[in-house]
């Protein structure tokens, strides 16, 4: 296990014990879920709009956690008879809309309501797969400078979407002067 993974599992202890009553689903129950039962989860990303617009898990739905009730609702869609797992980049924002909404997402018809452990970036350090609008990327919002520390392969890190490029689906590190063994990308 990575430094970077050690020190996420401690910030998720945190939450658990902050957040003890909240349904958790870890990142192996989610994508055993999502395989067994296509079509039955429902994930909601309440990370901000910049962090969600680098990489999200597939099929997310962005819900702003500000949002009133209703709204939220209407934002995450049809959730009746399902589950919903609701996510961020470390677990904190999820619980914590987890802890408030559960109620709501239950009488509304969910089955279950779970926040994913260690987030988005515990997801993203067992090499589970990411999109943007563009498909399949590695990239990985860093959420602010010390969150970064989380993330066990940093050199993904981005703050900005990236440009549609056909050959811009994985990170290539950028070219250095006199690097041959790759040829820059063609616009």
């Amino acid at each position: 296990m990575s430094a970077a993974a050690r020190r996420l599992r401690m910030v998720e202890a945190l939450i658990g014990t902050l957040y003890r009553r909240v349904g958790v689903a870890t990142p192996a129950q989610l994508a055993h879920l999502r395989t067994t039962a296509p079509g039955q989860v429902v994930l909601i990303d309440v990370r901000a709009a910049a962090e969600y617009a680098v990489s999200h898990i597939a099929n997310a739905r962005r819900v702003d956690p500000a949002l009133p009730t209703t709204a939220m609702l209407a934002a995450a869609g049809d959730i009746r008879g399902r589950t919903v797992v609701c996510y961020c980049a470390v677990g904190l924002r999820s619980a914590r809309f987890v802890a408030r909404h559960a109620h709501v997402l239950g009488q509304a018809g969910a089955k279950a309501v779970h926040h994913l452990s260690g987030g988005v970036f515990r997801w993203h350090n067992e090499f589970r797969p990411l999109v943007d609008a563009y498909g399949p990327t590695d990239r990985l919002h860093p959420v602010s400078t010390p969150w970064h520390r989380l993330i066990a392969r940093r050199h993904l890190v981005a703050t900005t979407p990236r440009a549609h490029r056909p050959d811009a689906s994985v990170y290539q590190p950028p070219l250095r002067t006199g690097d041959l063994t790759r040829s820059p990308p063609s616009d």
